[in-house]
């Protein structure tokens, strides 16, 4: 069973503790303080970023505070029999909790508005360029931007996530509207679940400010075409238009945006766009468009095939692309022939652009992302040199602040647990304090092993979201304290 206590707004954070069978977590989304007076006090964005560990667990959830009634019809009349009737490894859960019409809680004296995601990737940005300026009564007049965990992605974090943001705000400044900024850590609590169920987390951001947003205009990766509920649990949100049209409600339509355009013509839409062609930004590991993850790679050969390369020289390096072109098109024609959603079409239309090509693509088929990184050079060196410069890593600051806890403690022996490129850092400034490291633990299967453990603290180093909640959990079981975690250091400084 899954109990929500009912949740209490604190400054600029709405928390609510939330405990699955015995385990306890205090689970919260937080937004800017300017923003602060919209947050809802209601389970509801509790129930939805929860729904989906619920139903693969097979946990009821009971909400001891507040609970739509419409969001709650919804669920368990349409949302939740569809779902598990066409996903077996699914199961039906039931939802209690004290209803209350959306009139009873919606603050009518506030300015409303209608938002959209602002990541700066094709889907958001052609959100941006279609709704912008329709003009009618519905057109965007504010952009958002949710931190559930999808910083980690990054190979460093910290100024990956200064960098967009500050690009998020001149965009957003250019333009004229402003930014809601919520961060929760509501996918700790089943972080298995996070990469294939991060849609739910998002929504649940939005429906955390539904006393702000009146639409929100979710932008969709897929077309209607694309959309299905069939074992869909397991990778994919192929049910995103299902879900949105079931978690609207009269005072929140949280709108599936668009269905009719692909990736293709989304990006051809795009290309003479000004604003896309200044900031779009794809890529899943850097700051700036590395030109060599399998997203850059996908994008620059859309570009390419659409003849619109030029138009985008200012956030991709096209001659670095146009040198090694034969090798982005082999490894593109491979994608498409395996189950590469995004790449199915883009390869059918290269092998009648360019069959010859098509005809070399098996030199390619063993070779993975990783090998075919490795193989090339990083982009952008001094552009990224530039960004660590004007955005300095906080691994300083980070071994300064755990130094301090330790020494507070008076922790004189510590166990590391975890790995990230902040460890080395770590390390020299433990060296420095004078405070010995008494076992270093790289996983969970290590960390499960320990039989005599003595240490006066344990820091744990990783940084990703599945890596967190998994330790948190195991060394709450193990009953291990103190425990320090780098990544809430680093959330204290980002806040």
């Amino acid at each position: 069973m899954i109990t929500i206590s009912r949740p209490v707004i604190t400054g600029n954070r709405t928390v609510s503790t939330v405990t699955v069978d015995d385990k306890k977590f205090e689970c919260w989304f937080e937004t800017d303080d300017e923003f602060a007076v919209y947050l809802s006090d209601l389970t509801d964005p509790f129930v939805i970023g929860l729904l989906p560990g619920a139903m693969k667990g097979h946990h009821d959830i009971v909400c001891e505070g507040k609970l739509t009634d419409e969001l709650y019809f919804n669920l368990v009349s349409m949302f939740i029999p569809a779902v598990v009737k066409y996903d077996s490894t699914l199961k039906p859960v039931k939802i209690t909790g004290e209803l209350v019409s959306e009139d009873e809680t919606i603050d009518y004296g506030k300015k409303r508005m209608i938002g959209a995601g602002l990541t700066m990737g094709v889907d958001s940005m052609y959100v941006l360029k279609k709704y912008r300026d329709t003009g009618t009564r519905f057109d965007l007049d504010c952009f958002s931007l949710f931190d559930i965990g999808n910083w980690d992605i990054y190979r460093d974090r910290d100024y990956t996530e200064k960098s967009l943001m500050e690009r998020t705000r001149v965009l957003a400044g250019e333009i004229g509207l402003p930014i809601v900024y919520v961060k929760s850590n509501l996918a700790s609590v089943f972080p298995r679940l996070y990469r294939t169920r991060i849609t739910y987390y998002h929504i649940a951001c939005v429906i955390a400010m539904k006393n702000l947003f009146s639409r929100y205009y979710a932008a969709s990766s897929y077309t209607v075409e694309d959309m299905t509920l069939v074992d869909n649990s397991s990778g994919g949100v192929f049910d995103e238009y299902f879900l949105f049209n079931t978690f609207t409600t009269k005072e929140l339509r949280i709108l599936n945006l668009p269905v009719e355009a692909d990736r293709i013509e989304k990006t051809l839409e795009l290309a003479d766009y000004d604003l896309a062609r200044r900031y779009l930004h794809v890529c899943r590991r850097e700051p700036y468009n590395c030109g060599l993850c399998k997203k850059c790679r996908r994008t620059l050969v859309t570009l390419d095939v659409l003849d619109k390369l030029d138009n985008f020289s200012a956030v991709f390096d096209i001659d670095y692309y146009r040198k090694n072109r034969r090798e982005y098109f082999e490894w593109m024609l491979v994608r498409g022939n395996c189950d590469d959603h995004f790449c199915r079409d883009l390869a059918v239309i290269m092998s009648k652009k360019y069959p010859k090509l098509a005809k070399t693509a098996s030199q390619m088929q063993n070779e993975t992302d990783a090998m075919f990184m490795a193989r090339h050079k990083t982009l952008n060196a001094a552009e990224s040199e530039a960004l660590k410069k004007e955005w300095p890593s906080v691994s300083d600051a980070v071994a300064e602040i755990l130094v301090k806890k330790l020494k507070d403690i008076g922790a004189e022996t510590v166990t590391l647990y975890g790995k990230n490129y902040r460890e080395k850092d770590i390390k020299a400034a433990l060296a420095g304090a004078g405070i010995a490291i008494d076992r270093e633990i790289a996983n969970s299967r290590e960390l499960a092993g320990i039989e005599d453990y003595g240490s006066d603290a344990m820091i744990v180093c990783s940084s990703t979201t599945y890596s967190v909640g998994q330790a948190r959990l195991m060394l709450d079981a193990m009953k291990i304290t103190p425990v320090i975690y780098t990544s809430d250091i680093v959330s204290g400084l980002n806040e």
